[in-house]
């Protein structure tokens, strides 16, 4: 020979990395008729195209394997950081994904706990299908839910307000598969817009940030449950 395999031997050795042979590549077959200085034919080679098309495929495939697993990193990156409830539901209201807010509001220990399941399993019957109901319209109409405010509960239970978005995930062919929900708390400011509108006209003569301090006065007149449970009413 002219000496390639000591050359690469000796690349390999220098660089640390692992060594192989063009032989080890090929069945016995074709070795043994290489050593005995017979040429290989086309048919003989048929079998080493194969293991290179096999190769081929397994390295593509553990390509494709990484960058899913990265996306899927990204995404998580991105969902945890967001702090207001953020999660993904199928056409059937199932929950497939949330960030820890949600999990936390629901009193679920893990994405375990709450895969599958719908908002039936967490929210009193009343509230429960009034967003299954909201659901399943924008799948029949098309048109996403924009900033819209709604009852909702916070993490003991209690009455609250949430400003909700319901927008689509659609699937590589384009067609609506599920939908991304977004809900942040807005509890706090409708508890303030209350207790100024129970102020009336003498805010208005009130200086902003007085108006803020009047606001939370008035609030402070009465237990913030029996406040949140107007609102949740009316």
């Amino acid at each position: 020979g002219c000496g390639k395999t000591t050359v690469g031997q000796a690349l390999a050795a220098a660089l640390g990395w692992p060594f192989f042979d063009g032989d080890d590549f090929h069945p016995e077959r074709n070795v043994a008729r290489m050593a005995a200085g017979i040429a290989l034919t086309d048919d003989d080679r048929l079998l080493l195209e194969g293991l290179c098309g096999q190769i081929a495929i397994a390295i593509e495939s553990k390509r494709l394997i990484d960058t899913a697993q990265q996306s899927e990193r990204l995404m998580r990156t991105i969902i945890e950081a967001v702090p207001d409830n953020l999660y993904v539901k199928n056409r059937q209201s199932q929950f497939i994904l949330a960030n820890k807010a949600v999990l936390k509001q629901l009193a679920c220990q893990s994405l375990e706990d709450l895969v599958g399941k719908t908002d039936r399993d967490f929210y009193p019957s009343a509230l429960a299908e009034k967003f299954l109901k909201d659901e399943q319209a924008i799948f029949e109409s098309g048109r996403p839910l924009i900033n819209i405010e709604e009852p909702s509960l916070d993490t003991q239970g209690r009455p609250a307000w949430r400003m909700t978005t319901k927008t689509f995930l659609y699937n590589e062919d384009g067609e609506i598969e599920g939908l991304v929900g977004l809900g942040p708390d807005i509890t706090a400011r409708k508890a303030i817009e209350e207790a100024l509108r129970h102020l009336g006209s003498n805010v208005v003569e009130v200086r902003e940030g007085a108006a803020i301090e009047a606001a939370a006065a008035w609030l402070a007149l009465a237990p913030a449950e029996r406040e949140l449970t107007a609102i949740y009413a009316s």
